[in-house]
């Protein structure tokens, strides 16, 4: 069992997620998780290329967040001297370039389109959401009483997930899109974390045909956090019951079928990883057994269903290819630091992510690159 012991697990949980919030993967399958849709196959090994040195001219380190299926990343640099100045990045055949400076990117989707903030007060760190195609800056109006904005995640169609908040410190979230509509979410009043949105098929005039939105609705005593999927702009709200033998659920993805991957958790005995499809839970994973003690506070996926279980509490990352089957990342590469964090896994299987000597400061970046025969 985890050494954390049941209290110990709700902190471990509710540790990382406050941060957040307030910050704003069988072998014979990896064939399939991997080859994509020309079908060569993969073997299960990653090359480890190290991103410490790959900043644009003047820069001194960057934060990459995106991997494209075509191997270009994304991420902010900073260029230090008494004070930081950040840009948007580009990583594109082994050269960085800066896009677009006093600029923070937080995601970004294949066509190129990054969304993130421009940096109105240095000294305040006050951010105004926008979004970037290549160097053209499209900021994102404030919101009546808004005192900073930043975009949170971004559809393959455009379509922006921002997070707001008032003078009062109060949140609240709407999407956007490059024709300039804006379609406030209501989430209610709980505190909202893990948000993430997708395309969703209906007719190209209707905002809300085209959107779904997933995350985590964190309750106020045990056994209250809900995992759900919401269909803007009036919802509903739908509720992500975790199954029958587990008190809590949490969500922290969605894909284009609508399919909302997450945890149905026991706090401090077992979390149960996998995804809801039409409301019922698909399980993929368990963890927070005698056999596998770990326990983690976040998933990622691609559109194969290759899941990532990330920040845990034994500093590995795992991959999940198929049901039952867990791979160690460290056992497929070398070179990956004692602790690590993968941020973003492209349909190709490559990772993105960061690592060091513990788990609050990231000194290295790298990208593990699925190891694929020549086309």
């Amino acid at each position: 069992m985890s050494a954390l012991g049941g209290s110990g697990r709700r902190l471990f949980k509710r540790k990382v997620r406050r941060a957040s919030v307030l910050m704003a993967v069988w072998l014979p399958s990896l064939i399939f998780l991997v080859a994509g849709e020309a079908g060569a196959a993969c073997s299960d090994a990653y090359r480890y290329v190290s991103l410490d040195q790959a900043n644009p001219p003047g820069a001194q380190f960057t934060d990459y967040f995106k991997v494209t299926d075509r191997g270009d990343l994304y991420g902010t640099s900073y260029a230090c001297d008494e004070t930081c100045v950040p840009s948007i990045a580009l990583r594109h055949g082994g050269a960085t370039v800066a896009l677009v400076w006093n600029a923070l990117g937080y995601t970004a989707n294949e066509r190129g389109i990054v969304g993130g903030s421009v940096l109105t007060d240095p000294d305040t760190f006050t951010e105004q959401a926008a979004l970037f195609v290549g160097r053209t800056t499209l900021l994102i109006p404030r919101l009546p009483d808004e005192a900073t904005s930043h975009v949170e995640k971004i559809t393959e169609k455009g379509i922006a997930l921002v997070q707001s908040v008032d003078t009062n410190g109060l949140l609240s979230y709407y999407l956007y899109t490059l024709w300039r509509s804006m379609t406030p979410l209501d989430l209610g009043s709980g505190q909202i974390g893990s948000l993430d949105v997708t395309d969703a098929a209906g007719p190209p005039n209707s905002l809300a045909a085209r959107a779904l939105v997933s995350g985590t609705i964190f309750g106020p005593g045990p056994s209250d956090d809900r995992a759900f999927r919401y269909s803007p702009p009036s919802g509903p709200l739908q509720l992500l019951d975790p199954v029958a033998t587990e008190p809590e659920s949490w969500g922290q993805a969605i894909n284009r079928d609508g399919e909302v991957l997450g945890y149905s958790f026991v706090p401090g005995r077992l979390e149960r990883i996998g995804y809801w499809r039409d409301g019922t839970f698909q399980t993929l994973f368990v963890e927070g057994t005698a056999a596998f003690p770990t326990v983690s506070n976040r998933l990622l996926w691609n559109d194969h269903r290759l899941v990532v279980i990330t920040d845990t509490n034994d500093l590995n990352s795992y991959l999940v290819p198929s049901p039952g089957l867990r791979l160690n990342v460290a056992d497929l590469t070398t070179g990956l630091p004692a602790w690590s964090l993968i941020r973003d896994v492209n349909n190709r299987g490559d990772l993105l992510g960061g690592g060091g000597p513990d788990r609050f400061f990231l000194e290295h970046s790298f990208l593990l690159e699925r190891i694929c025969p020549q086309p």
